[in-house]
């Protein structure tokens, strides 16, 4: 089944990757950025080939996961961007010794815990609750 799948995908890739590469190319704006989407677009068909129904063209399936997975890439990138300047906004005070300490700690802490408790903490401290209240 498994090999069926990566030979499906490779012949998808052959058909339709360059294509699949115009498409994240517009959405992206640059080569480089472009072809590290195709890659991530085809390791989704090997996840998920199993949604690629005979119901419709595998060229329509290709591009709505690029399309959706290229926005997404867009949108996260944003919001680490309007994170980066909210922290260097002029005035606002730097990161000191003891806050970088007390994140590094809630990090370690956090990567031992369930990841189904994780999201309270840092669900708190994107709020703006301060490290050390999440961390009791």
């Amino acid at each position: 089944m498994r090999r069926n799948l990566q030979l499906r995908a490779s012949e998808l890739f052959d058909r339709y990757g360059a294509v699949v590469f115009r498409r994240c190319r517009k959405l992206l704006g640059t080569d480089e950025r472009a072809h590290d989407a195709v890659q991530d677009v085809f390791v989704k068909v090997l996840e998920r080939g199993h949604a690629l129904r005979g119901d419709s063209e595998p060229l329509t399936w290709l591009y709505r996961v690029a399309t959706t997975h290229c926005l997404q890439r867009l949108r996260d990138e944003r919001r680490r961007q309007t994170r980066l300047e909210l922290e260097l906004e002029p005035g606002a005070p730097g990161p000191t010794a003891s806050s970088v300490e007390e994140r590094l700690t809630l990090t370690r802490i956090l990567e031992a815990v369930d990841p189904g408790f994780r999201s309270s903490p840092v669900s708190a401290t994107s709020m703006g609750a301060p490290w050390k209240r999440c961390a009791r």
